[in-house]
């Protein structure tokens, strides 16, 4: 069984499970286009949200995956579906509290998940999960011997059972279910066979309870329920040029009009103004001494957070010109805001005092500004002071600063032009090619191949070409002498 393990040292107790399964109904067979952009939604968020490992899988129908990842040493498989996915790493913390939880109980269980049983019904739903998100134990698994999680193994009757009588919400979301009574004829239940179901019958016969998520993980992930309101969510979702001549407020404004469980996908189409890094969300970066030997002439940099300027000053002695970049307009104003007025000195009066100037028509929201100062502390820290100015300020402002409004991704082609011919090229992407609405403002493979057509263009036009950031497979690379390079996917 072929799987493709995307490993981070942060340990063994969780891997995230890509499947690819069908689900909702066979959603993914019905509308291909719109679940390929929810399931680019999660690969980005698995990525760069998680601290743990995930995985894809070559295929979710072979049953020996959830094996073969027990025997790997991993404890918990958190399997996602299309149209969910997790917030951040909070829902890693707060599963691995509550599994501890379970651990010290003496029920033991195989499966957890949105377990829904609707008994009011004539005639009921045998109970199932909601295709969202569902967690394997697999040390149990392997214990219970392995159990079918795609197939029950009778025809004709399924397991007997009691539920908690209390629910997560509603009346149909039981805390627990666990066996009891004489088996169940198929003509009382109708069985909706969701994929993993099978894992909630044949844990039922092998005397375990199956569990519902509790609310603290719930808490942490979403769900956007693609199978609700599909041609509306179509007609936003997978026009490129949706928001085309509209005014931000006019494209944040739209969003309101759409069903609660949508306004975060919407937030990713629309991702350009949900937020303004003044500050990035991550340490200073670091580099190899004998770059200053490539005798970079020109960056290219994004108008987010102060390492740029950190870079900046690291070639002080070469550069000669900074290309500044960015797919969103108040980043631009606020960068160039920095460099025409910021006199080097006490960098949080001058944020408080000016902050406003950009963000005062209300498009981004003061808690979507991210400063933190003590970021900027560090940079003082790491570059020093002259008389209270920061060090090289002043020859930093007197570089020549150009300025374009651009989507690298969809408009590659003209900032290629825009960051020229016969330099010496520092380019800095950072994680662009892995925002999500990057993908949902692009169609099929176009995304990628912009990226491709980008770096062959710059290798094509330019002495030396550097790049720090992401690919859109999610490959990091820092400093990378493309040249190099003949795969980059």
């Amino acid at each position: 069984m072929e799987i493709n393990l995307h490993f981070k040292d942060e340990g063994k107790e969780i891997v995230h499970v890509f499947t690819g399964a069908e689900c909702h109904e066979d959603l993914s067979q019905r509308e291909p286009d719109l679940v390929a952009q929810l399931r680019q939604i999660l690969k980005i968020k698995l990525a760069n949200e998680c601290d743990y490992s995930w995985c894809e899988l070559a295929d979710p129908y072979n049953k020996s995956w959830i094996g073969n990842l027990a025997d790997m040493g991993f404890h918990l498989a958190v399997v996602w579906h299309d149209g969910s996915w997790p917030e951040s790493s909070d829902i890693e913390q707060n599963l691995l509290s509550w599994w501890k939880q379970q651990s010290i109980s003496d029920q033991p269980w195989i499966v957890a998940g949105q377990l829904i049983y609707r008994a009011d019904r004539k005639r009921p739903d045998y109970p199932h999960f909601y295709p969202g998100c569902t967690i394997i134990n697999l040390q149990e698994y392997l214990v219970a011997g392995r159990p079918n999680p795609l197939f029950f193994d009778s025809e004709a009757r399924m397991p007997g059972f009691v539920t908690s009588g209390k629910n997560i919400h509603d009346d149909y979301t039981p805390t627990w279910i666990e066996p009891q009574g004489d088996e169940l004829s198929r003509e009382s239940h109708s069985y909706p066979g969701e994929y993993l179901d099978h894992l909630i019958t044949n844990s039922l016969v092998k005397g375990y309870r199956v569990i519902n998520l509790p609310q603290g993980v719930r808490d942490h992930f979403h769900s956007c329920y693609p199978e609700d309101d599909i041609e509306q969510t179509k007609q936003w979702l997978l026009d490129p040029e949706f928001n085309t001549g509209r005014t931000p407020q006019e494209i944040k404004e739209w969003g309101y009009t759409l069903p609660e469980d949508k306004m975060e996908l919407y937030g990713y189409k629309i991702q350009q103004f949900q937020v303004l890094y003044i500050t990035n969300t991550e340490n200073i970066p670091k580099r190899d001494p004998e770059l200053l030997e490539v005798g970079f002439s020109r960056h290219v940099v994004p108008c987010a957070g102060l390492h740029q300027f950190w870079h900046q000053l690291q070639d002080i002695n070469t550069l000669k010109s900074v290309l500044w970049f960015d797919y969103n307009p108040y980043a631009i104003a606020w960068t160039r805001l920095v460099i025409d007025e910021w006199d080097g000195r006490d960098f949080t009066g001058f944020y408080e005092k000016n902050i406003q100037r950009i963000i005062g028509d209300g498009v981004i929201a003061q808690d979507c500004v991210i400063y933190d100062p003590e970021l900027y502390n560090s940079l003082r820290e790491n570059l020093g002071e002259v008389d209270g100015v920061l060090t090289g300020w002043n020859q930093i402002k007197n570089l020549k600063h150009e300025f374009i409004q651009c989507d690298v991704v969809k408009d590659w082609d003209r900032f290629a032009d825009a960051v020229g011919s016969g330099h010496r090229l520092f380019v800095q992407l950072t994680n662009i090619w892995q925002y999500e609405s990057n993908y949902l403002n692009t169609s099929g493979l176009q995304a990628q191949v912009n990226y491709l057509n980008l770096i062959k263009k710059l290798l094509d036009t330019n002495l030396e070409v550097y790049f720090t950031g992401n690919t859109p497979g999610g490959q990091h690379y820092t400093y990378a002498n493309m040249r190099l390079h003949r795969s980059l996917l």
